[in-house]
């Protein structure tokens, strides 16, 4: 069974709080290399991104547009890692989604798909935020201290927390807004199930 060599795809704004941890976590697990666009960061994300490229293959990019087309600015990343980077695989991922096998790490997950299956559809499950104790107390979630999460998520709307999707890596390929699916592959989308969750901390403080 080869190795397939996997890329991870992040637009990115103000996320110095949980950046690095995104990518240490993700490279420990199988990712290869990461393509990151950041859309008018203010904090230290751009500094940070650069000090963890002298370990880990960063491609960092500067988005200074301030429309937030993402469906475009994605697919512009993910075909950048079929191409340049030459993957066999491309999880287009926020800073904040962590991919969580039920065993073993993201190569043998994807190893392990059958060839006519082209992508891979994973739910989310947000992290709970906790109270340390009563009144003024901080509230917290994070990847280093979470330990309970939603079991059925939902958004800020209230509606059903959708998944996202992971896919075979194409210069053809047209990723949709929010990365919930994607287009022109030709094959099948596979539900993830178990083998593989997405643990999300869209909420990381009371600011938040």
């Amino acid at each position: 069974m080869l190795r397939p060599k996997i890329t991870m795809t992040m637009l990115v704004r103000n996320e110095e709080d949980i950046i690095a941890d995104t990518i240490r976590f993700h490279h420990a697990l199988g990712v290869d290399s990461f393509i990151v666009m950041d859309n008018l960061s203010t904090d230290a994300t751009a500094e940070i991104l650069r000090a963890l490229s002298q370990e880990i293959e960063i491609d960092y990019l500067f988005q200074p547009q301030d429309d937030y087309n993402q469906w475009e600015w994605v697919t512009e990343m993910a075909r950048r890692a079929a191409v340049e980077h030459q993957a066999n695989w491309v999880i287009n991922s926020d800073a904040d989604e962590f991919w969580m096998p039920q065993t073993g790490d993201l190569n043998a997950v994807l190893a392990a798909l059958p060839p006519e299956t082209v992508a891979l559809s994973v739910e989310r499950h947000n992290a709970v935020v906790e109270f340390d104790g009563h009144g003024s107390a901080p509230a917290h979630s994070h990847p280093k201290t979470s330990e309970i999460f939603e079991r059925a998520s939902t958004n800020t709307l209230g509606n059903p927390l959708p998944g996202k999707v992971l896919h075979r890596a194409s210069p053809e390929v047209t990723v949709e807004q929010g990365n919930h699916g994607i287009r022109d592959l030709a094959g099948t989308t596979e539900a993830a199930g178990a083998r593989l969750r997405i643990l999300h901390y869209p909420y990381r403080s009371l600011d938040h």
